[in-house]
């Protein structure tokens, strides 16, 4: 168990840092949207877009930091896709 305490803790940051920097990209963007004079609609899609990358740069990380093997990797989403799909 000791040998997965970084991994852990890892993970753990990343879980909390993710809706933190979701709630700040949003507050920046919704702020020079409005500075800017775009459209809400436009702002939306950006909030959208960026916060998919954010789930997605999370989900590598959190890959990467659990060393998962890449001939397992197909395995490893499959399992993440199967727990999203039934939450």
């Amino acid at each position: 168990m000791q040998q997965y305490i970084p991994q852990i803790i890892a993970t753990i940051i990343v879980i909390l840092a993710a809706p933190v920097s979701k709630i700040v990209t949003r507050k920046l963007i919704w702020k020079s949207g409005k500075l800017s004079l775009q459209v809400d609609t436009r702002i939306r899609h950006i909030i959208k877009v960026i916060s998919i990358l954010i789930h997605l740069t999370c989900l590598i990380t959190i890959i990467v930091t659990c060393a998962v093997n890449p001939k397992n990797i197909f395995v490893a989403l499959s399992s993440i896709f199967a727990v999203i799909g039934i939450a």
